[in-house]
């Protein structure tokens, strides 16, 4: 009964989290214009708010625009002669935060090549040893390869299904898109912790709980909101004119996807793959929830042997772990970069 009351105040509790992200998102929408995050660049906006509405909303930023310009002049006032490029605090600021940022990753690196038993800062010495111990860990392998194996999953489901929701929000016309919008980004605000406990819930429902699809689909479910928003903003600058014109010559609905829509969003497709791929990879509270007596992913397999011990054996992990995504990131920029360079290469000729 008590467990029965947890879930029933878990419900309660999402769906009020839920609407006061979307509240406040919405009141945010009056000074930050959402709008241009799918609004194309090549089509004049349409009014697709009521009349009413609009009026409202014209009245309302009409009323506290002198206030923001009085807030905004006065912070720019205070702030003018310190924030110049030359200022030598902003230069001393930078390199603070760099540092700041940076520091435990260097920690982490520097103990994963430690010869102590023990987490020892500095170490007493260099030694390979936890590399090898590493290499021979069967248990950290499985944990890796079925993170990555759910990560892939997680990232191929969470980018069709974003990608087509981002299609839908760019290129269609109807009444409450904003709120769509902010509802589709809901995961992003709304606590893990209770996303984990409705999934536990209603994937018990389905019989789902503790199945590799169950697991796959919390993890699309956080990974859709990064997926939208990068091709949302892809599809904003995307020339719809290129579409008709293939058609025009021929090409079918599925040739023009193929040779024109998606070699033109492919570097954008790769971001948002990638970006799911590493929410996946990265999500821990979803995992304890939904595994079940499936392999621990990467995460729990870390959180499991915190609990019980600390040794530099995670840190060699979490090195490795940090060269091969700092490697991910790195391929995709490239991959952009020459996508971008052949793009000025044909426009030129």
């Amino acid at each position: 009964m008590t467990t029965l009351l947890n879930f029933e105040l878990g419900y309660a509790s999402s769906i009020v989290l839920l609407l006061v992200t979307i509240a406040i998102l919405f009141v945010a929408g009056l000074f930050i214009p959402l709008e241009m995050i799918w609004s194309s660049s090549t089509v004049a906006p349409t009014d697709e708010e009521p009349r009413a509405a609009a009026r409202l909303l014209k009245k309302v930023k009409r009323a506290i625009d002198p206030v923001l310009s009085l807030i905004e002049t006065s912070v720019h006032f205070a702030t003018r002669p310190v924030l110049t490029r030359s200022g030598t605090w902003l230069w001393a600021y930078t390199i603070l935060m760099l540092v700041f940022l940076t520091a435990p990753l260097v920690v982490v690196v520097i103990l994963s090549f430690s010869s102590s038993s023990f987490v020892i800062f500095p170490p007493p010495g260099f030694s390979l040893q936890w590399w090898e111990k590493l290499a021979n860990a069967t248990e950290w392998h499985q944990s890796f390869f079925f993170s990555v194996q759910l990560g892939i999953a997680a990232a191929c489901v969470a980018t069709i299904i974003g990608t087509m929701g981002a299609f839908w929000l760019v290129r269609t016309r109807f009444l409450f898109k904003k709120a769509l919008f902010l509802f589709s980004l809901s995961p992003l605000m709304v606590p893990v912790v209770i996303i984990a406990t409705a999934l536990y819930v209603f994937e018990a429902k389905l019989r789902i709980l503790g199945t590799f699809g169950g697991l796959v689909m919390g993890h699309v479910l956080l990974a859709v909101p990064y997926v939208i928003v990068v091709m949302a903003a892809a599809l904003r600058n995307f020339d719809q004119s290129l579409e008709p014109a293939a058609a025009v010559h021929g090409a079918r609905p599925l040739q023009t996807l193929r040779f024109i829509t998606l070699p033109i969003l492919k570097p954008a497709l790769l971001t948002a793959g990638l970006l799911a791929f590493l929410t996946s990879f990265d999500e821990l509270l979803v995992g304890i929830f939904l595994l079940g007596r499936q392999t621990p992913t990467l995460p729990i397999k870390f959180w499991g042997d915190i609990a019980y011990q600390v040794d530099p054996l995670l840190s060699t992990a979490s090195t490795l772990i940090v060269v091969l995504v700092t490697a991910s990131i790195i391929t995709v920029q490239f991959i952009r970069e020459r996508h971008n360079r052949r793009t000025s290469t044909n426009i030129t000729e």
